[in-house]
């Protein structure tokens, strides 16, 4: 559970957050579980901080920094997260990143196993050295990203090979067509 103290400070923008930060850069905030909903939190400082299982559906997470966050399990559906650092190794175990714009995001070593990127944007992206087995990757946007050394072991079910040279998508199950325009109400449920 997320620590109220943390979360409050949270809550009074990020210009407050960022200055406790600044003056306690030995406390690793917990955040975890924490609902903020379009959260306002361009450029905030989030290196370091617990956000385990944390629904932040439609959050502005934009030039944040996650430097090696932990984002288990979290909800990142229809998040912005351009130009955000996400390096140092985050933890992105089982987010769920549908519909996430990771345009000019830094993944490097990032751990996003199993990891739903359905819709989601990583055009100019750098996912080098990160490790993407298991993940959703149905109608993901790849333009221009770096994925040198990323380690694509084990597809998951819908994903299906038809030659060595072409991996594509099997056509998603009836129920994902309710994924396409999601409302805070069924988020990460």
């Amino acid at each position: 559970m997320a620590n109220e103290e943390h979360v409050a400070l949270l809550m009074q923008g990020v210009a407050v957050w960022n200055k406790w930060r600044e003056e306690n850069p030995e406390i690793r905030p917990d955040l975890s579980e924490m609902k903020y909903h379009e959260a306002p939190l361009h450029g905030a400082n989030l290196s370091a901080v617990n956000l385990t299982a944390a629904n932040l559906f439609g959050a502005n997470l934009s030039k944040a920094n996650l430097f090696g966050a932990t984002l288990r399990e979290a909800c990142l559906l229809k998040t912005d997260l351009t130009l955000a650092n996400i390096t140092g190794r985050a933890d992105l175990r089982k987010a769920d990143l549908s519909m996430a714009n990771l345009t000019r995001v830094d993944l490097r070593e990032a751990d996003l196993s199993f990891v739903d990127l359905f819709f989601a944007s990583l055009h100019m992206a750098d996912l080098s050295m990160a490790n993407l087995s298991g993940a959703v990757l149905y109608e993901t946007i790849f333009g221009a990203t770096n994925l040198l050394i990323a380690n694509f072991t084990w597809m998951r079910p819908e994903i299906e090979c038809r030659s060595e040279s072409c991996i594509r998508p099997a056509p998603r199950p009836h129920w994902a067509i309710t994924r396409i325009a999601p409302t805070e109400e069924d988020a990460c449920n």
